[in-house]
């Protein structure tokens, strides 16, 4: 892309083209959450950005769990503050709770993680399911306000659904993406088909552990 020369600049200022600042800006953890698990697991297994990147990770859970029940609070009868505090709370102890059985399953198939990967790779999980779930329930609270017979119930079903689609696929994507990693640092050669269907079955079961411990809190809370 080139920039039309602007009769109000000279050439010698006109600086960079837009190509290079582009170039220039890294990507934020934001979009490397949604698009890029390689980059995500980098940080993982980078001692001084682990502790960063978890930190940021969780603020960006509770933030976007926070609008998103202020959101669907207007779906039921629930006071907005309520649904709104109980709603991240309800997805941390979900993480919580789910990590005991993916890591006993991981012990089982030989892929065993070390507790804070696991707990960065679940909640990198959990926040880009929810991030995806803050962007989807203004269209669920329209879809309700025009039909609450059918399009509403089914907008928000299906807000959840592709939510909790695109945690499935983060957390899979995510364990590759360590393992990979892992395995590279310690000059190994890259994955055999074995190793990577052993991973892919912690991520099976993590994706199931993190639905069914979301919807237990949830439902326990009585969040919405």
């Amino acid at each position: 892309m080139v920039e039309l020369a602007s009769p109000f600049i000279a050439i010698e200022d006109a600086g960079p083209e837009l190509k290079t600042l582009v170039e220039r800006q890294p990507p934020s953890l934001l979009q490397q959450l949604l698009t890029d698990p390689k980059a995500i697991a980098e940080r993982m297994l980078d001692p001084a950005l682990a502790p960063k990147t978890m930190a940021h990770t969780v603020g960006l859970l509770l933030v976007s769990t926070t609008l998103t029940g202020a959101f669907l609070a207007s779906l039921s009868r629930v006071e907005i503050w309520r649904a709104a505090g109980l709603l991240p709370v309800a997805l941390v102890l979900a993480v919580a709770a789910a990590m005991g059985p993916v890591a006993a399953t991981a012990v089982m198939a030989g892929a065993r993680l070390p507790w804070q990967l696991l707990a960065a790779a679940l909640t990198t999980a959990m926040t880009a399911g929810a991030l995806t779930l803050a962007a989807l329930a203004p269209i669920a609270v329209v879809a309700m306000s025009l039909n609450r017979e059918w399009l509403g119930p089914l907008a928000v079903v299906g807000s959840f659904a592709i939510a909790g689609i695109v945690s499935g696929r983060r957390i899979h994507a995510v364990l590759v993406a360590l393992a990979q990693s892992v395995n590279t640092r310690a000059g190994g050669v890259k994955l055999d088909d074995e190793a990577l269907d052993r991973v892919r079955l912690v991520g099976r079961v993590a994706f199931v552990q993190l639905a069914f411990t979301t919807s237990l809190a949830i439902w326990s809370l009585k969040v919405l």
